[in-house]
């Protein structure tokens, strides 16, 4: 599916593993969201990580590995395809402790400095924060889950 999209783009001789959804425009934590978003894609390959879309579920119920069946794409190619704006400008980054943020079932990420903070000291933390909102984009609602038991299920199914 990726390469068919390549193709229609005209990127057919692109290597589908090196493209990715960041679109910070220069921002100065581009480059290390880019690394962790990558990172966090290829961790999805393994089955363990993957295993993960099957536990969680959506707020109708479904799982989440139930929305990448419908859209005929893998964990690591969908993670390529979310799209990860600047939120620093918006309420939620201005609180402590928030990295990311997205609204359920959202293909879009808005992604605050704390996240290319994490990504330069804690670059494995970096990466469950990303498959954390990856999540939510599929669907999953917090609370319930809390933020805290997505985050220490990801650490735990993807040995970060």
């Amino acid at each position: 599916m990726v390469t068919s999209l390549l193709m229609v783009l005209g990127l057919g001789a692109v290597d589908p593993a090196s493209l990715d959804g960041v679109r910070l425009a220069g921002r100065w934590f581009e480059a290390p969201v880019r690394r962790a978003v990558r990172a966090a894609a290829d961790r999805l390959a393994d089955p363990a990580c993957a295993r993960l879309l099957a536990s969680f579920h959506d707020g109708s119920g479904r799982p989440l590995a139930a929305r990448l069946d419908r859209l005929s794409l893998d964990a690591p190619s969908y993670a390529r395809t979310v799209l990860f704006y600047d939120g620093s400008d918006e309420r939620p980054c201005r609180k402590p402790r928030v990295h990311a943020f997205t609204v359920p079932g959202s293909r879009v990420v808005r992604v605050c400095p704390e996240l290319g903070r994490a990504a330069l000291s804690e670059p494995s933390f970096a990466e469950a924060v990303v498959i954390h909102e990856l999540l939510h984009t599929l669907g999953l609602p917090e609370s319930p889950p809390t933020s805290e038991s997505i985050t220490a299920a990801v650490e735990k199914h993807c040995g970060l």
